[in-house]
């Protein structure tokens, strides 16, 4: 199945204009398939819903990545937080995409943890 799919062209082939090449159609890409972040909102059995679509450049088929932010890494010496660790929970693909959600279904519900409301998705 594909995505997407770009071009660039030009008849200079020095390394300099296949940089070139390179870059712009990295840059298409990145347009056509964004890393996004958001929410989940909903689940109802295999599907999920969350909070990206059409305004986020959501396409149907991308996956989604379903995670959970854990409690901040503080040291105990300075208490200053240092990071987030994520549990990985879920791998989805989207079926449906309107203006501002999407519906994914799960590829292997109950391979982890529980996916619930306010779970974090990213784009994959």
């Amino acid at each position: 199945m594909v995505l997407a799919a770009e071009d660039v062209c030009g008849e200079d082939l020095t390394l300099q204009a296949l940089r070139t090449f390179a870059e712009s159609l990295a840059v298409k890409f990145l347009r056509r398939l964004p890393l996004v972040e958001g929410v989940m909102v909903k689940t109802e059995g295999r599907q999920v819903f969350v909070d990206l679509g059409e305004k986020q450049a959501i396409r149907k088929y991308m996956k989604l990545l379903l995670f959970r932010e854990m409690e901040p890494f503080k040291p105990p010496l300075t208490g200053k937080p240092l990071g987030t660790s994520t549990q990985t929970l879920e791998e989805s693909w989207v079926e449906a995409v309107l203006e501002d959600f999407s519906q994914a279904t799960m590829l292997q519900p109950g391979s982890s943890a529980e996916v619930k409301p306010l779970d974090k998705v990213i784009t994959k």
